[in-house]
């Protein structure tokens, strides 16, 4: 027969690790899967393939419930028979919650004993205190209302080019419900082409009169030396007008255009991952546990900071506090206060790390109170 017998004091109130103890969904956060309903009698599974110690799935019963205080069950798997209790003391500041197990735990019985009692002290240690930290937790704060944004301005539309104003021009001159009707457009256009004809037909009559027209556009003339001459002539093979360009390429007699096509400036490297936030360290926290059998305390002091932390001291409020031995620390006493300095093995706790101390005491440990490590409350 064996029995091992721990307390975890968690600063929460006793109705939310009730909650974290029997409702199912919130068991499995911190435990192992299950189907446990808090009823006397009622039969439940729990799914402990990944439990050190165990390792298979458990067929349990709860045998005796005080709704709020105790649950009584009996766990069973091929090599072991176990009774479970978990009762829950009230306390000034928050919850003790005693986990007692008894019963045949089978083949290296007291090997499965200190592996179960290591599993205890990390599920109920550290899973369950970090579940009921985020029950417990402040309320999410309230969303920010919603700024409306100003819609974007509609993109000015694209100055008109001369396909587009013929275009127009045709619209309000052709149809028959236009402002000027069919029958006048074919006059006017058979009076455009008669002197047009008309004009050719005259001797030395060209397009390329050089110095005759004014250029409409710059108020130069056609051929002056500021713009240069329109070399073509009527019947030519292109039949089309080619004028000067300069070195830049452009037509004399207008300003150079910018060029549409984009600059080569060579391979663009893509843009660099943005640097890493740097490590930032945190206090330490502490928590223990009690092993009611050996009357020792295994005390845990985590480092949720980015950075290693050193050279910590722990100190608590103990009156009664017998030190037999220590394990991992050197301790003294100064009145009511006992403290804890870390030795060689624990001196440095890792970043998001966590380190223990073992403390062996004459009599049976009771709860520690007013801890602090560095100054600061536990």
């Amino acid at each position: 027969m064996s029995q091992l017998r721990l307390e975890f004091s968690f600063p929460h109130p006793p109705a939310l690790v009730w909650r974290a103890l029997t409702e199912s969904h919130i068991l499995a956060l911190w435990l192992v899967e299950n189907d446990l309903v808090p009823r006397p009698g009622q039969r439940f599974r729990l799914r402990a393939m990944e439990l050190a110690g165990i390792d298979e799935l458990i067929d349990g019963a709860i045998v005796d419930l005080a709704p709020g205080e105790r649950l009584a069950m009996i766990w069973r798997t091929d090599e072991a028979h176990l009774g479970m209790t978990w009762q829950l003391r009230p306390v000034p500041d928050g919850t003790v919650l005693e986990v007692t197990q008894t019963g045949l735990l089978g083949v290296a019985g007291q090997q499965r004993r200190d592996t179960l009692q290591r599993t205890y002290e990390h599920v109920f240690g550290q899973r369950l205190r970090d579940v009921l930290g985020a029950l417990d937790g402040p309320p999410p704060a309230a969303p920010e209302p919603a700024v409306a944004l100003a819609a974007p301005a509609a993109p000015a539309p694209p100055a008109a080019t001369g396909a587009d104003r013929r275009g127009r021009a045709g619209v309000l001159l052709g149809g028959g419900r236009s402002l000027v009707s069919n029958a006048t457009l074919a006059v006017v256009l058979a009076a455009v082409v008669a002197g047009f004809l008309t004009w050719l037909s005259k001797p030395g009559a060209s397009t390329t009169d050089p110095g005759r027209w004014d250029n409409p556009a710059t108020g130069n003339q056609v051929g002056s030396e500021s713009t240069g001459p329109l070399r073509t002539s009527v019947g030519s093979p292109h039949n089309a007008t080619t004028p000067d360009r300069t070195a830049a390429g452009a037509p004399r007699g207008s300003a150079a255009q910018p060029s549409a096509a984009p600059t080569s400036a060579g391979p663009v490297d893509p843009p660099s991952a943005p640097p890493s936030p740097p490590a930032v360290a945190a206090p330490l926290t502490a928590s223990y546990v009690t092993l009611v059998d050996e009357s020792a305390y295994v005390v845990t002091v985590t480092n949720p900071g980015g950075v290693p932390s050193a050279d910590w001291v722990m100190t608590v409020q103990a009156p009664a506090l017998d030190v037999v031995s220590a394990t991992g620390v050197t301790w003294t006493r100064k009145g009511n206060t006992v403290t804890f300095t870390p030795d060689a093995t624990t001196d440095v706790v890792p970043a998001h790390g966590q380190v223990r101390f073992r403390v062996v005491v004459a009599k049976k440990p009771k709860p520690l109170k007013a801890c602090t490590i560095n100054g600061r409350a536990c």
